[in-house]
């Protein structure tokens, strides 16, 4: 059983006791917490420091219900100093600059290696490193991959060479990659 799997059903049953009036705890807490897990991090928003306080508190009673410990906070309340350099954070594998409220990609994802054979491994590997478990980066993944269908066609070998016009348009794209990372989504 999963993470995720394990955590949605110990939250489902504690929703289940707050609808029956069985347990103490807010039922909008509950439904909060089942609709801001994405595999283990939990993400979500609050509207003020009271709030924040209230949903810590009891996110943290419900889970330890579950034997499941909440740890590594992160706000953007601006009324609570930040520690020196803890602008940025991952969530989700994408960074989250917390004074300015914005993700965008992590900076290690478009790691270049200028030397390398342009080959139908490359592309698909170049293309993998871009994690983006929202979204916001398709209009750019999706141009190796339809490279790579394109290749496959071709039935060119994993490890072969990519020549003329398609590798022109991989290189094109991949010198544009970096743009990539000054993409800010409030």
């Amino acid at each position: 059983l999963s993470v995720g799997g394990t955590i949605k059903f110990h939250l489902n049953k504690m929703l289940e006791k707050s609808l029956l009036a069985t347990t103490a705890y807010n039922k909008d807490t509950v439904c909060n917490l089942l609709e801001s897990f994405y595999v283990d991090n939990c993400v979500t928003s609050v509207v003020n420091l009271h709030e924040l306080n209230t949903f810590i508190q009891e996110a943290t009673e419900i889970m330890a219900l579950g034997h499941f410990e909440l740890r590594a906070w992160e706000h953007t309340m601006t009324n609570i100093p930040y520690e020196e350099g803890s602008d940025e954070t991952l969530v989700l594998g994408l960074n989250w600059n917390k004074r300015f409220d914005n993700i965008s990609v992590n900076q290690n994802c478009c790691k270049i290696d200028a030397d390398a054979v342009i080959s139908k491994r490359y592309i698909l590997s170049l293309a993998q490193q871009i994690f983006d478990p929202i979204g916001f980066t398709c209009p750019a993944t999706v141009y190796p991959k339809l490279l790579l269908q394109s290749i496959w066609k071709e039935n060119i070998g994993w490890d072969n060479e990519i020549e003329g016009e398609t590798k022109y348009k991989f290189l094109k794209w991949r010198g544009e990659l970096s743009y990539l990372l000054q993409i800010r989504i409030p």
